[in-house]
Formats: C-alpha cells, sequence, structure tokens
C-alpha cells in the first residue's frame, strides 16, 4: 500500500479514480489521500482509548511504522500529543476534530473558497489549532482501514 490517494481509494471501492475525486469534492469530504488519513486517526484513537493498550501496540495495529510515526500524526491531525488524547477521551476528541474539518470544508464549499491552512477545533476549557495538511508521508501509511463509528 503505497500511502492512499484517489487511486488507491478507487481501485479499494471498485470505482473510477475520477469517480472518487469527485465525489470527495462533491459531498466536501478532504481529498481522498487525506480521508484515509483521518480513517486511520480515528481508528487510532479509537484504539488509544483502551488503556490497556501501549501507544505503540496501536500504532502498528493502524500501521504506523514507529510510535513516532503515530504520535506526530495526531499531533498533525488532532492537535494533541497520545498522552493528552487518553486523558481527554482520544476518540471523542478526535472525533470533534475531524467533524471541525467536515464542517470547514463545508462552509468553504459553500462560499467558494479554497481550503483553509489551519482549523481551530474548539476543546473543552481551550482552543487547539490543528494544522489542515495533507496525510502523513507514504513510509507510514499502511492502506485504507475500516471504521465502525
Amino acid at each position: 500500500m503505497t500511502g492512499g490517494g484517489a487511486r488507491e481509494l478507487a481501485g479499494r471501492l471498485g470505482i473510477s479514480e475520477p469517480t472518487v475525486t469527485h465525489w470527495c469534492r462533491r459531498t466536501a469530504l478532504p481529498p481522498p489521500r487525506r480521508l484515509q488519513a483521518w480513517l486511520r486517526v480515528l481508528l487510532a484513537a479509537q484504539l488509544l482509548d483502551d488503556s490497556g493498550r501501549s501507544v505503540k501496540s496501536v500504532s502498528l495495529a493502524c500501521g504506523y511504522l514507529a510510535e513516532k510515526s503515530l504520535r506526530r500524526v495526531m499531533r498533525r491531525f488532532v492537535g494533541l500529543d497520545t498522552r493528552m488524547l487518553r486523558k481527554r477521551g482520544a476518540f471523542e476528541t478526535s472525533i470533534l476534530a475531524f467533524n471541525q474539518e467536515l464542517r470547514t470544508l463545508r462552509e468553504q464549499r459553500r462560499s467558494g473558497r479554497q481550503a483553509a491552512s489551519r482549523v481551530v477545533v474548539p476543546m473543552a476549557a481551550d482552543d487547539v489549532t490543528v494544522p489542515a495538511r495533507e496525510a502523513p508521508r507514504a513510509g507510514d501509511a499502511a492502506g485504507l482501514l475500516s471504521l465502525k463509528v
């Protein structure tokens, strides 16, 4: 698995690459590579909520090459390290960040604006700034993961 993207997602879904890209745009979803990265982040967050799992085991289960890779991705997407995510509720905090990105994409689609470089995700008592970047490098990717929410 290379690291995601429209071609890979299209192959896994059995549809054409232009169709994947079209539907991501039309439904105000993140681009395919970022969407796949979010699925991995949400799966990792769900697993982090299990106190019996180490960060290393979560990172390996989600296809990251090292614990450091997972920590970096969580900070990039959610704005918090794994320790703080566990304290706040990793899945709940991560899904709030994902929902905020989706809301921002919908608002931008309605107003015709380009994607913002940063998204502010409301958290408990403070705000966390989340970079709106592309997915992790290809070396970190393990594939498209399913997540039951």
